[in-house]
């Protein structure tokens, strides 16, 4: 028995008990000094009655061969949720990411791995086995619950189906609903990007003048593009601009982009907050291409100091960093007789 407590002492083992009470449901796990049931068994498997024995074979079979099974189950889960579950026939495949339906049609193979999340939905990597090339899926789930979202799906698959250009991500596929009268997610196949500016900001990645010249050239190389299509885009931000390993920037998400010959009055709350011109955040129902340009240069000083230029907690505040920063160019900005001046010296 003392050869035995050296190794396992009464003291060290605990029972403890992870339930929590409804009332606290913060309230800590409790913990209970006394033997464990595997001290307790590997105890009386000294012993050589024949129920100490049952009991070493029971905790061994219960324990040992109880986790290699339950392991193997949870291996031919995974296996399952990999290959995905074929439906209609073959010619789509369902597959479970992050607990959610992901039915693709079967042209596009695993790994279909998770690559973005967000109020929108989910994005996904494929491979498209017709092609050989690798796609980002988008899924919208219940496009059409909601009538403008719908619209802004609507819009984005329509501008970007007539768009050709290097700095502007491509459509590469709509998949088609396997059943019409079941169309209620939208799956949208991207060209695919390593990654988006924001996430470059956010990293310890050095980044250089070159790298700001070249961001900010193909930047407005794309937003050129948009502009001389009469197109605004309404909603340009760091993580609305993709990059890959070669530094390639294409602009994505044209959910709030709309042309500017539509005669209706304009949308004032666009543009994420940060990014926004203050003629929206003055509730200018009427703006131009300039708003696009103002997110271009606070996008291009984030880049540079690796936070936000403006970080408004709200509309408020936001008026009051930009007036800050206005005042002091002002003071600094030289005024045209000064400028004659120093022309003439």
């Amino acid at each position: 028995i003392r050869q035995i407590s050296l190794f396992y002492p009464f003291s060290t083992f605990k029972f403890k008990v992870s339930k929590t009470t409804q009332s606290n449901p913060n309230q800590k796990a409790k913990t209970t000094n006394g033997p464990s049931l595997r001290f307790l068994l590997l105890f009386f498997s000294h012993k050589s009655t024949p129920f100490c024995s049952f009991l070493h074979l029971l905790f061994f079979e219960l324990v040992f061969e109880g986790s290699e099974k339950k392991k193997k189950m949870e291996n031919e889960a995974m296996a399952v949720d990999s290959r995905g579950i074929p439906t209609y026939g073959g010619r789509y495949v369902r597959y479970d990411v992050l607990g959610i339906i992901f039915e693709v049609s079967s042209k596009y193979v695993p790994p279909i791995q998770p690559i973005g999340r967000g109020a929108y939905g989910i994005v996904c990597c494929a491979r498209n086995s017709e092609t050989n090339e690798e796609v980002a899926i988008k899924r919208i789930a219940n496009a059409f619950e909601n009538r403008i979202d719908a619209k802004r799906t609507l819009r984005e698959i329509k501008l970007l189906c007539h768009m050709d250009h290097d700095n502007i991500v491509k459509i590469k596929d709509i998949i088609l609903p396997p059943e019409r009268e079941k169309f209620n997610d939208v799956y949208i196949a991207y060209e695919l990007m390593d990654t988006d500016l924001n996430q470059i900001i956010r990293s310890s990645q050095p980044l250089t003048d070159d790298h700001y010249q070249y961001f900010l050239y193909q930047l407005l190389r794309g937003l050129k593009y948009i502009h001389s299509a009469n197109v605004l885009h309404r909603d340009l931000k760091p993580s609305n601009l993709l990059l890959n390993a070669n530094c390639d920037l294409k602009i994505c998400d044209f959910g709030l982009a709309r042309t500017t010959s539509e005669t209706d009055f304009m949308t004032e709350y666009v543009v994420t907050r940060w990014y926004r011109a203050p003629e929206l955040l003055l509730n200018c129902s009427e703006y131009t291409a300039a708003i696009d340009i103002w997110s271009v240069g606070c996008i291009l000083m984030e880049i540079i100091r690796r936070e936000p230029l403006f970080p408004g907690k709200d509309y408020v505040q936001q008026l009051g960093l930009i007036t800050e920063v206005s005042i002091a160019l002002d003071l600094f900005t030289p005024k045209p007789n000064t400028l004659v001046s120093w022309k003439s010296t």
